[in-house]
């Protein structure tokens, strides 16, 4: 069976498991790219509904969650070594 490409807003924060604000705040804040995440149902209307690619935004969102986490483990690692 083929899996659905596409997701309404509601269905995609339920499927990622955040809210429809939190997904709002990650589309306008880049983490999910237009075009590879999320597209207009109406590209010409700003206020055209959202769909988003699943597949596409827990990529990119897996991807942000290890980029932050080495990051954090990269500054514990300087505080380690400006204390010894």
């Amino acid at each position: 069976m083929a899996t659905q490409k596409w997701a309404s807003q509601q269905e995609a924060a339920a499927a990622l498991n955040i809210s429809v604000r939190s997904l709002q705040r990650l589309r306008n804040g880049g983490v999910l790219p237009v075009g590879k995440c999320w597209i207009r149902k109406v590209p010409s209307n700003l206020n055209s509904h959202v769909i988003y690619d699943l597949e596409a935004c827990e990529f990119h969102l897996s991807t942000a969650t290890i980029a932050a986490q080495m990051e954090l483990d990269r500054l514990g690692q300087n505080a380690l070594e400006a204390v010894a």
